[in-house]
């Protein structure tokens, strides 16, 4: 190999590197600001108070029954995996499934219209449809994967 091509195998090779450690630190830093921004309560309403994270999400009874309801499908998927099928264990985990779903639900409904009635007009307006424009772009989003497919 010519010296020349040597020399300009290095250089890519040199400027490849550093643009992959670059890379690398770059995501690090952005991915912070990313979850910082993203997780966080909302800006301050005219009064400067912070508007407080939704119910739902830091109700201990809610939790609870969130980790109840993940922990039943935890067990219906592993149960699916096993071999042969157990058919009947199956359709009883479906079914506690169903009713510790329909608790979160019920919970996160009675969560967010005690949320609802602290609010005024005007912040109930803005927190809902806000959540519902997020609900809008996700369900737009899973959309287009599947028409994509």
């Amino acid at each position: 190999m010519s010296k020349r091509l040597t020399t300009i195998l290095l250089l890519f090779s040199l400027f490849l590197n550093l643009g992959i450690i670059g890379g690398f630190i770059v995501m690090k830093i952005y991915r912070q600001n990313h979850i910082s921004h993203h997780y966080r309560p909302g800006p301050p309403n005219e009064r400067g108070q912070e508007r407080p994270e939704s119910p739902e999400h830091t109700d201990p009874e809610v939790i609870k029954l969130r980790e109840d309801f993940y922990a039943i499908k935890k067990e219906l998927m592993q149960e699916m995996a096993k071999d042969p099928v157990n058919e009947t264990e199956i359709l009883s985990i479906i079914d506690r499934s169903i009713l510790a779903q329909s608790d979160l639900e019920r919970a996160m409904g009675h969560k967010l219209l005690e949320y609802r009635k602290n609010l005024s007009a005007q912040e109930a307006e803005e927190h809902f449809n806000t959540r519902l424009e997020r609900m809008k772009r996700f369900e737009e989003r899973r959309n287009n994967r599947r028409n994509k497919q």
